[in-house]
């Protein structure tokens, strides 16, 4: 007889039962329609509950975790849907989600753990930046947004709960971290802009345009097409693709302070981005071609203004856009 046919024992059960209590956000789904589990269902997820213990207490059993604390939290990141429920649990990155919620829950220990496995993910996605006073005091930002929360009072709308509560496991702890560290610091970094920076910064662009009338033509002309476009473009991307270009665009990692954030070699990153790049570049002139009649002279002019500024449109975007949960 397989597992999935045999009854839940009273530990599995219990673990379902707090799983299903908050699954989508608990409450939220009563009366929503959604269809009550099949027994295969049920069986299904109480399996890969129990997994995502073991592995979790795996990594980091010496923490004092509350499990059932933790399934509640787990679970409010899982559609409601059953159908849905294997697949997503499938995905959850166990251990990094449990040493998250550890350290939204204050568990003693927990925060050392993450220095131990993170502060180094920190200070790389900062290492860039223009000083080594506007580092630390962006380190030292990253560190209460993640962990106390509230308004922090650098523009972002202000939150009751840590940021570290969001992070929903379907993706590494790491690079999520690195993101948000990349994130805080433009937020820092836009705060302490001068008036004068930015005027300076406007008279560049139109300088810059001035000595190149076709690229200026093109982007007054199609500028509201090709915004419009490359957001489509952008929002096709798969997760990963997307949290790839903002680290390695925005945050400025190098591939190989990347690739162990993914758990894979230099030459996959590096394989990952060229394909998010021309996925990204394929599908704006898709929808350019589709939205405007170009002359098929002014369409190649346009696709070279596409290949010269589609990092700089990527870094804007991301810059303004705060990163998914992962």
């Amino acid at each position: 007889m397989v597992v999935s046919d045999l009854p839940l024992s009273a530990s599995s059960e219990g673990l379902f039962t707090v799983f299903a209590s908050s699954v989508g956000a608990g409450a939220a789904n009563v009366g929503s329609g959604v269809r009550p589990p099949t027994p295969e269902e049920v069986q299904g997820a109480a399996r890969a509950l129990r997994e995502i213990l073991a592995t979790a207490t795996a990594a980091y059993g010496h923490l004092a975790v509350d499990e059932g604390r933790f399934l509640a939290h787990l679970a409010r990141h899982i559609p409601a849907a059953p159908e849905e429920w294997l697949p997503a649990l499938a995905r959850i990155h166990a251990a990094d989600l449990y040493l998250a919620f550890a350290c939204a829950d204050q568990v003693p220990g927990a925060l050392a753990v993450f220095e131990g496995t993170c502060a180094s993910v920190i200070d790389a996605a900062l290492s860039g930046q223009a000083t080594a006073d506007f580092a630390d005091d962006a380190k030292q930002l990253v560190r209460e947004k993640l962990f106390i929360g509230g308004d922090t009072g650098e523009g972002d709308e202000p939150t009751a709960a840590p940021r570290i509560v969001s992070y929903a496991g379907r993706g590494p702890l790491a690079a999520w971290v690195a993101v948000s560290a990349q994130r805080t610091a433009l937020s820092l970094r836009r705060k302490e802009a001068s008036p004068h920076a930015r005027h300076r910064a406007a008279a560049a662009e139109e300088l810059a345009a001035s000595v190149h009338p076709e690229l200026a033509y093109l982007k007054r002309t199609y500028r509201t097409a090709f915004v419009t476009c490359f957001e489509e473009a952008f929002a096709a991307l798969t997760s990963r693709e997307r949290t790839l270009l903002r680290l390695h665009l925005v945050s400025r990692l190098r591939l190989e302070q990347m690739a162990p954030m993914f758990q894979v070699n230099i030459s996959t990153v590096s394989r990952w981005l060229a394909g998010a790049r021309d996925s990204l570049l394929t599908q704006t002139r898709e929808g350019l071609s589709r939205r405007l009649h170009l002359s098929p002279g002014e369409f190649e002019s346009l696709a070279r203004l596409l290949r010269s500024q589609i990092d700089v449109s990527l870094v804007r975007l991301l810059a303004d856009r705060p990163p998914s949960k992962s």
